[in-house]
């Protein structure tokens, strides 16, 4: 009888430690994330990952053979990384497998 009174005094004695959770904000040089957002909606993300045509990067898509004032017709960047990691995106699952790895970088 006396351990569990003890015991609950010494719980009792730790959640009232542990009761004040004010916290100061962290400050220091650290960058936040960017996103491209679209203007004037309220910062809707015009980058999601779920929408849209799939890029290497997450880089901008141009129609380039549409008009003539592109420099370019047709542009690769990048190449195929694949270290062999198990159940991740990457060249061993083809074209796709690269552009949804691509996914994670932010260039």
């Amino acid at each position: 009888m006396f351990a569990s009174i003890v015991g609950l005094v010494v719980l009792a004695t730790l959640t009232t430690a542990h009761d004040d959770h004010r916290q100061s904000q962290l400050a220091g040089p650290h960058q936040g994330l960017w996103y491209n957002t679209l203007p004037g909606d309220g910062g809707t993300q015009a980058d999601s990952v779920f929408s849209g045509i799939t890029t290497f990067g997450r880089l901008p898509y141009y129609p380039c053979l549409a008009s003539d004032a592109e420099k370019y017709d047709i542009a690769f960047l990048g190449a195929p990384f694949d270290t062999g990691t198990s159940y991740r995106p990457g060249a061993r699952f083809g074209p796709s497998g690269i552009r949804q790895g691509s996914r994670r970088l932010n260039l």
